[in-house]
């Protein structure tokens, strides 16, 4: 599985489908949770969780915006990791696997199934890298582009590589996908917040996913599908059925 690049990814004049993961495959925000993990493993101090915590509370109560969040929780959570050996890390997103799993919402591996049938699945997700590796591997997806902490002689030097959770990262890799020609008509993208409009604008078939307000109501302006856990798989088959139609 690719993890950040293109090199060997062949789109050309093929339907892919990008996934966001937070709130959109899992409940909730990954971070969090592994974060909680990394600590019970002793690989995060305790002092960091608090830190992270404050980020989101702040967020909740709009006292911060998304984009402001997103910096400070992702270079809090890499500072948290910092002098820890990658290798650590990444056995702890393996052993983090059966507790991802109960997180995964009650659709998930049925519609990525459905997309995998379709054509290639992406993630393009704030979702860390050693966290949801071994999830997409279990999901089948065939690319991934997530948070990446920056290493350095193997050791975490606390500072971020990739913030996937940011606008800009996430249209550095539509742009780049763009590029290879993949086949938008036949392409889908599914995400929950505004910070998924870099996926959900590139391609014909976008589909909002118990959307928050500011994201349901620009799908209502665009005419894009909103969705529930209840409907989803419903009429994403009825999207693939006319697609084949036509």
């Amino acid at each position: 599985m690719e993890r950040s690049n293109t090199k060997e990814l062949d789109i050309a004049e093929k339907p892919i489908t990008l996934f966001d993961i937070d709130n959109t495959l899992v409940n909730g925000f990954t971070i969090f949770p592994f974060a909680d993990f990394l600590a019970t493993k002793g690989l995060m101090q305790a002092s960091t969780l608090r830190i992270m915590h404050d980020d989101l509370t702040k967020y909740e109560r709009k006292q911060n915006s998304y984009y402001d969040f997103a910096v400070d929780v992702v270079n809090h959570y890499a500072e948290g990791l910092n002098g820890v050996p990658q290798k650590d890390i990444v056995l702890a997103g393996y052993e983090y696997f059966e507790i991802y799993l109960t997180k995964l919402l009650p659709y998930a591996e049925k519609l990525v199934s459905q997309m995998n049938m379709h054509g290639v699945t992406i993630a393009v997700s704030g979702a860390p890298q050693e966290a949801f590796l071994p999830m997409a591997r279990h999901l089948e997806m065939s690319h991934v582009y997530l948070l990446q902490v920056e290493y350095e002689n193997g050791v975490c030097s606390g500072k971020v590589k990739v913030n996937m959770a940011l606008d800009e990262e996430k249209l550095k890799v539509v742009n780049s996908l763009t590029l290879l020609g993949f086949s938008k008509d036949q392409s889908f993208s599914f995400g929950d917040s505004t910070g998924d409009l870099p996926i959900l604008e590139a391609v014909t078939n976008p589909f909002t996913v118990n959307p928050n307000d500011e994201l349901r109501k620009i799908a209502l302006e665009r005419n894009w599908p909103v969705v529930t856990d209840q409907t989803i798989i419903e009429l994403v088959r009825k999207r693939l059925a006319v697609l084949k139609i036509d």
